[in-house]
């Protein structure tokens, strides 16, 4: 027995379209599929640029900003020795053999006798002689020689600092040493592609010495701190000074008020632009480092005792602080 069935009657407007993609449609398929892939290349490229150049930058300012930070550092523990026991002797002894000394004593008050200073012996006339020749034959001590020096330029500085860092165990040096900061022109560690050899550039240089000698500008080892420097300049703040000036000088090649004084605080403006490299970007900084403490005489005010924290100002006037322009955004410390 044979059954058949019978499939329903279709509608003919419902049957599949059996065509596939004409060669018009697939060539627009493809021309957008290559615009959306160069699209995407293009942002990748661009972003690996952006990427680079930022990486650069911060490369830049990261360098510009250890050097000043280095150089702060130093600068914050310059070092001024300045000999007061000699000066103590002297005035004692200077005192001793004042043969009337009233000092602040009420009128009719009769003077304590000094039994330290010669005194009379009566009826031997030799040992009053004696006295007196001892009393003349005094010299004043001399101090030792003055070894710690400021010499700062407007464009390079040395100074002695405790910056020293002994690397070897019980080696023969302490922390005192003498620290220098200047241009120099150098070759660049990295060449240049497409040239030969290593491109000359202005580079600042560091110099350490841990044996203190009477010239301060001279001696120890150097090392290449930054290349590429465009510009390097120096102010200092002192005490009885109203601005900045350019020079500090101690010793006999300082002015009057310079030569026996170290300044309050040091600006230092560094600025890095790489000219060969047309992608690179001047980067500049200003900063302001104080000196602790700078050690220096005290002054007399007006009713004549002597004020030492005038004389070594106030390390906490100033404030280390910088920016990528170039624009100072310090402010000067207070004036004496």
């Amino acid at each position: 027995m044979r059954i058949s069935i019978k499939s329903p009657d279709r509608d003919p407007s419902q049957r599949f379209d059996t065509r596939g993609f004409t060669l018009i449609e697939i060539m627009i398929a493809m021309v957008i599929l290559s615009g959306l892939s160069l699209l995407t290349a293009q942002s990748i490229r661009s972003s690996v640029l952006n990427r680079d150049k930022i990486n650069r930058e911060i490369a830049s300012d990261s360098a510009v900003r250890d050097v000043l930070r280095v150089m702060e550092r130093d600068i914050n523990v310059a070092f001024h020795h300045r000999d007061i026991f000699t000066a103590m002797i002297n005035q004692i002894e200077r005192e001793k053999r004042q043969p009337n000394r009233t000092g602040n004593q009420a009128p009719g008050t009769p003077t304590p006798t000094d039994p330290s200073a010669p005194q009379p012996t009566g009826g031997n006339p030799f040992a009053d002689i004696a006295n007196s020749q001892q009393q003349d034959a005094f010299v004043e001590k001399k101090p030792p020689p003055q070894l710690t020096a400021f010499h700062g330029e407007p464009d390079a500085l040395h100074f002695t600092a405790l910056a020293n860092v002994r690397m070897q165990r019980d080696i023969q040096e302490s922390d005192q040493a003498e620290v220098g900061y200047f241009l120099r022109n150098c070759k660049s560690r990295e060449p240049r592609r497409g040239r030969e050899g290593a491109a000359s550039s202005s580079c600042l240089v560091r110099r350490l010495s841990p044996l203190i000698d009477d010239d301060v500008t001279k001696g120890g080892n150097e090392v290449i701190l930054l290349e590429n420097i465009v510009d390097f300049k120096l102010r200092y703040f002192g005490p009885d000074r109203e601005d900045w000036v350019e020079q500090w000088k101690t010793g006999q090649n300082g002015d009057q008020i310079s030569k026996e004084n170290f300044p309050y605080a040091v600006e230092v403006t560094l600025a890095m632009h790489d000219t060969a490299d047309p992608k690179s970007k001047k980067v500049a900084m200003t900063m302001v480092a104080p000196l602790r403490f700078p050690n220096n005489p005290p002054k007399e005010n007006a009713s004549g005792t002597q004020s030492p924290d005038a004389a070594n100002g106030d390390a906490n006037a100033t404030t280390s602080t910088g920016n990528a322009t170039g624009n100072p955004t310090t402010t000067p410390p207070a004036g004496p």
